[in-house]
């Protein structure tokens, strides 16, 4: 037995908005017992119209709110504005930790101390590269905040560090610190690129 042509559509209207009750009531905010509309005995285009005009702003409308953590009764437009600045601000929160952690340049400047603490090991023998540190340190070349998480500061460092690694001259020094500056050029070209 056919219910009628119209019923369908009314059906799809009437659980949206049942859906749309159900997930705000569990969100704090109070409707009205007879928000909606009982089912009349013949569906008809008009009692389709009927629901399609309780949209969420006429239901916001309708609705009072009660805050769980303050016990506050706000109307419900007032609590939306509220609930979306509310949202925002956690938006807004999380970029801007997300952009923390990407402008990491620190990560940048550890990993070039790290390479060239490798490299000098291979260049410099043990003894040579020990030897390296205690001069470097004792003339007041030391890893400090500043030089691992500052671009420049690690690049002074470890310009400075390359005067005291025995057996290597100003050629040494003039290729790492090219090398040095390539790799910094390249990781800024890298950041810049989308799909990094």
């Amino acid at each position: 037995m056919s219910k009628g042509k119209y019923y369908q559509e009314y059906r799809k209207e009437r659980r949206r908005i049942q859906s749309f009750l159900r997930r705000n009531r569990a969100k704090g905010y109070i409707f009205p017992d007879n928000i909606l509309p009982d089912q009349p005995k013949i569906i008809t285009p008009a009692s389709i119209r009927r629901l399609k005009r309780i949209t969420p702003e006429f239901l916001y409308k309708k609705a009072s709110y009660v805050d769980s953590e303050t016990g506050e009764i706000l109307t419900g437009t007032e609590a939306v504005k509220q609930r979306r600045s509310e949202s925002a601000k956690r938006a807004a929160k999380t970029r801007k930790q997300r952009k923390r952690n990407t402008d990491d340049e620190g990560i940048y400047d550890r990993i070039t101390i790290s390479t060239w603490y490798s490299q000098l090991e291979v260049y410099a023998d043990g003894k040579g590269f020990a030897e390296t540190i205690r001069k470097g340190t004792e003339a007041g070349n030391l890893i400090t905040w500043d030089v691992v998480y500052k671009a420049g500061e690690t690049m002074k460092y470890i310009a400075n560090m390359t005067e005291y690694v025995p057996d290597q001259g100003v050629w040494y020094k003039e290729k790492l610190l090219d090398k040095l500056q390539f790799t910094k050029e390249f990781a800024e070209w890298a950041e810049t690129q989308e799909e990094w």
